[in-house]
């Protein structure tokens, strides 16, 4: 047995699927096929709703119920992993194939009264089809509750067909997604009723015939039997074929509005029996007739007239592989092409070409479906690579507060301290860095660092220079000279100096709005500067008299002093999104802070320790303000100055005076925000002596 067959089994399917890890697996995959589509990201969530959701998308978001009944019935996790992922791949295809945007314009517009985009080409249907067009439209003017409820009933069988065109469409040109999806169809098809169940149930026609249409369109199911409602799908299934292979999103929703005026019979039914369940349920008077008490009696009738539809309509929604919502948009462009219809006659229903109809689906239905790709083992790998992560960041937080206690901190003493270093990155920060911080820091961070790196190269070019007694390199003019120092080396003009830094961010409450936002892209940015020089940083930050969160236990607790450690001189892709919780709140004490940045620093092996701080104000904490807190920092300015480590303070606040009293000439006066950066820069050159 394999480490990965182990682990499936040992790991819970909860902890599994409503995980990060998996959520992470599914968007990676589907953000970089809509990258190649040249479409917006989407996120996706995994959620537990009724026992009977399955998944859903806006075009924005994809949703999938790992709680639905079919999911929760397999047992084994690498099916649980196809089924969600067949529906990760379904609802994607509704993203990139299908059309949101018109659905909203066929609501609006059936609202006045108006089927869109049908009216557009009634001249090009045929008469039958238009006769029920016009008494779809007639009906709808006579009550406003049917009109409601067709629409609804029409939203359903929109969306039946746009699963079955989905299907096709994901089948056929995401090749990644074939075989968790035709899985997710097989086992759903299982799960259908047979054509007995339905015989003997009490389902009205308009309700079987909607299930049959449902059936065939998105299983691939048809009953070989000699049935009017059977025989009524297959004499439409030319037109069911031709929806799942037409792109144009306007020409394909004609081919919806042509199948709902084909069934308009059976609809009409359903009105008619809401109607006469009505009539027959109403008190008469002495002559026989229904008694009228007003309009509110009209308006309750008309309620009493949509009944089963809604019910119609609730029935097939209940069956529907998916639901797209309502009332979303979509980026899919609309083609507009005349000549349609030439060849959208509806066949007969011959026997020959039945059961060729039939066959057809026999043989689609027979493709086997391959061995698993190795997907579900690439998740297993990512859960375990990040239970590693967890196990190794919980050690971590345990040493950064070791480390805290073992400093002797004597004007910081008996206060309650809390030395946070986040767990878990969560999704919600990857969002917000890439969306709002990502592209500026990529910017400026690659200015900064070849500015500096070209400095760095010409300081670290070699020079030949002749006039020594031994060498690999004869220079032969010396020989000319008959001088005895005959041989040249490679000297070296300047050698990079190794250095590390910590950055101290004051995080409280003063620096909230635009100063907290410029600390954080600050930050970000001279952590990509780092990474792209390779030289170590570490990054924290500090508030005091708060309330923080610790994430192994969830507790929220009171502390003096805060220390964030956002990064610690590792190279951790995700402390950048670490730094998106940089929260402004409570006050500052800032000898803390430098004490605990600048011993760490002391535990480095480079050349160069460097702490910058950024802050806007003077220490200020309870207990902590005034002359003593300024002397306080004062002597550890000069403190960890005598021991190497060079002290330079960002000021961007209103105590610049202040501060400079503090840190002398080490003092850089911040005049606008936004100037961090250049700082930052000016920094780097004067420790590179650049």
């Amino acid at each position: 047995m394999g480490v990965y067959t182990l682990l499936s089994s040992s790991v819970p399917s909860r902890e599994l699927f409503l995980g990060g890890i998996f959520r992470s697996f599914l968007k990676d995959t589907t953000n970089n096929i809509l990258k190649r589509y040249k479409r917006d990201n989407v996120d996706i969530k995994i959620e537990e709703k009724s026992p009977y959701v399955t998944a859903c998308t806006n075009g924005n978001i994809i949703k999938i119920n790992y709680n639905y009944y079919q999911i929760q019935e397999l047992k084994e996790k690498t099916l649980q992993f196809k089924y969600m992922r067949g529906f990760n791949g379904h609802e994607l295809g509704h993203v990139l194939f299908d059309d949101f945007t018109i659905l909203k314009k066929i609501q609006d517009l059936w609202r006045n009264g108006i089927i869109y985009p049908l009216s557009k080409y009634e001249s090009k249907i045929s008469e039958e089809q238009k006769m029920c067009y016009d008494e779809i439209l007639s009906v709808m003017k006579e009550n406003e509750n049917i009109k409601t409820a067709l629409l609804k009933l029409y939203l359903e069988l929109d969306n039946i067909l746009a699963d079955s065109f989905v299907n096709y469409q994901v089948i056929k040109r995401l090749p990644t997604y074939k075989d968790d999806l035709t899985y997710i169809l097989r086992y759903m098809r299982k799960k259908l009723n047979s054509y007995d169940e339905l015989e003997q149930s009490k389902l009205t026609k308009a309700q079987k015939i909607f299930i049959y249409i449902h059936d065939y369109s998105v299983f691939d199911l048809l009953f070989d039997v000699d049935d009017e409602l059977v025989n009524e799908v297959v004499r439409l299934a030319p037109l069911l074929e031709k929806i799942k292979v037409e792109t144009d999103s306007e020409i394909r929703t004609v081919y919806y509005q042509i199948i709902f005026c084909e069934l308009w019979k059976y609809i009409k039914d359903c009105i008619q029996s809401s109607q006469k369940e009505q009539n027959d349920s109403s008190p008469e008077n002495e002559n026989g007739s229904t008694s009228s008490i007003g309009n509110q009696c009209s308006s309750e009738n008309e309620m009493e007239d949509a009944n089963e539809l809604n019910a119609l309509a609730q029935m097939i929604a209940n069956a529907s592989m998916s639901k797209r919502p309502q009332n979303v948009f979509s980026t899919s462009v609309m083609q507009k092409t005349d000549g349609i219809f030439e060849n959208t006659s509806l066949a007969e229903g011959s026997d020959g070409e039945r059961q060729q109809i039939i066959e057809d689906i026999q043989l689609r239905m027979s493709d086997p479906v391959t061995e698993s790709d190795g997907k579900f083992e690439q998740l297993l790998k990512a859960y375990q690579k990040e239970k590693e992560y967890i196990e190794k960041e919980v050690e971590h937080s345990s040493e950064l507060n070791q480390f805290n206690d073992s400093l002797d901190f004597k004007n910081h003493k008996n206060l309650l301290t809390a030395i946070s270093r986040q767990i878990t990155v969560k999704d919600e920060q990857k969002d917000i860095y890439e969306r709002v911080f990502q592209k500026q820091v990529l910017i400026t961070a690659r200015k900064i660092s070849e500015r500096i790196k070209d400095s760095l190269i010409k300081r670290e070019s070699m020079e030949s220079c002749a006039g020594y007694y031994c060498g690999k390199r004869i220079n032969f003019p010396a020989i000319v000279r008959q001088e005895l120092k005959v041989f040249e080396r490679n000297k070296n003009l300047g050698k990079k100096t190794e250095s590390a830094f910590m950055i101290i961010c004051d995080e409280s409450g003063s620096t909230n709005g635009e100063r907290n936002y410029y600390l954080r892209m600050a930050s970000m940015i001279f952590l990509q500067v780092a990474e792209i020089l390779k030289f170590p940083v570490g990054i924290i930050g500090h508030k005091a008299e708060t309330i923080y969160s610790d994430e192994v236990t969830s507790e929220q607790k009171y502390a003096d002093v805060v220390l964030n450690v956002y990064s610690d001189f590792a190279n951790d892709d995700r402390d950048k999104y670490r730094l998106v919780s940089m929260t402004p709140c409570g006050c500052n004490r800032d000898g803390y802070a430098i004490q605990f940045a600048c011993e760490r620093l002391l535990k480095r092996e480079e050349e160069n320790k460097i702490c910058i701080i950024l802050t806007d104000g003077k220490p200020n904490a309870r207990g902590y303000t005034g002359f003593a807190a300024k002397q306080d920092c004062k002597m550890l300015y000069e403190k960890y100055k005598s021991k190497g480590v060079m002290v330079i303070v960002a000021a961007i606040g209103d105590d610049k005076r202040e501060i400079k009293e503090i840190y002398e000439d080490s003092f850089l006066d911040v005049k606008a925000l936004e100037d961090i950066p250049k700082v930052f820069s000016k920094i780097l050159k004067e420790v590179y002596k650049i």
